[in-house]
């Protein structure tokens, strides 16, 4: 974040990031280790955790996708069976990924939202690019929203190839016509299946629009009154 810094810009950076403190023996130490544990923990971590999730996803889509194809190919009450089971195989990873990436998740789609505050504060004129940012803060900013794009894009298809499974078994056994009508009552579990990614877009679309909304409306207005005010003022007498 810091790149090469001299002494005098490395006490500016623990004064920016310290509240306004800096430690005058040896500041280029601190300023790289406030570098390190920023890059680390807000950039780094997330990223590795956005990465991870969208390979479980592709993963877990090609399955379902799997299972569909071979569903459609075949239509034997063995098929079926076999689809219904490993189908559900495939409940308890989606399971097991909600309880160990659910909380991380929730801490990226945080992250990514306090990042577009960030681009908009930039945007605004807030802070300077040259000094303020570099090409690796951009760098990190631009990756972290195109793998939070990413998550929720793959989780929505891990959610469409669930449907499309669950259609699938449906068409087979009412067509059938066979005595394997009770899976029509178990295949209602399919239902239940979600993914972090997906259900916390549900719930933070509204904000992240309304969040866009009020930046926006915020920054005309602070470009209206910047405009007044170096207008220059005429006098009455129109002179």
């Amino acid at each position: 974040m810091t790149g090469h810094l001299s002494m005098e810009q490395a006490e500016e950076y623990q004064e920016s990031t310290m509240f306004g403190m800096s430690n005058k023996s040896n500041p280029l130490l601190v300023a790289f280790l406030l570098s390190f544990f920023y890059n680390f923990f807000v950039l780094f971590l997330p990223l590795s955790v956005s990465l991870l999730y969208i390979y479980i996803c592709v993963n877990l889509q090609r399955m379902f996708q799997h299972l569909t194809k071979n569903l459609q190919k075949s239509h034997s009450e063995e098929t079926i069976e076999l689809a219904f089971q490993k189908a559900i195989q495939l409940f308890l990873v989606v399971t097991e990924t909600e309880d160990y990436l659910s909380v991380c998740m929730f801490f990226v789609i945080s992250l990514n939202v306090a990042l577009m505050f960030t681009s908009f504060a930039y945007s605004l004129g807030y802070f300077e690019m040259n000094s303020s940012a570099t090409a690796n803060v951009l760098g990190c900013v631009f990756i972290n929203q195109i793998s939070f794009l990413r998550v929720i894009w793959t989780a929505s298809k891990v959610k469409n190839e669930i449907n499309s499974l669950k259609t699938t078994i449906q068409t087979v056994i009412l067509r059938k016509k066979t005595g394997m009508v009770f899976l029509l009552l178990k295949i209602g579990i399919f239902d239940s299946a979600s993914l972090t990614a997906w259900k916390m877009f549900e719930f933070s679309r509204g904000l992240i629009l309304s969040t866009y909304g009020m930046i926006f409306a915020y920054g005309l207005l602070i470009l209206q009154t910047e405009k007044v005010t170096h207008q220059p003022i005429l006098n009455a007498t129109g002179s």
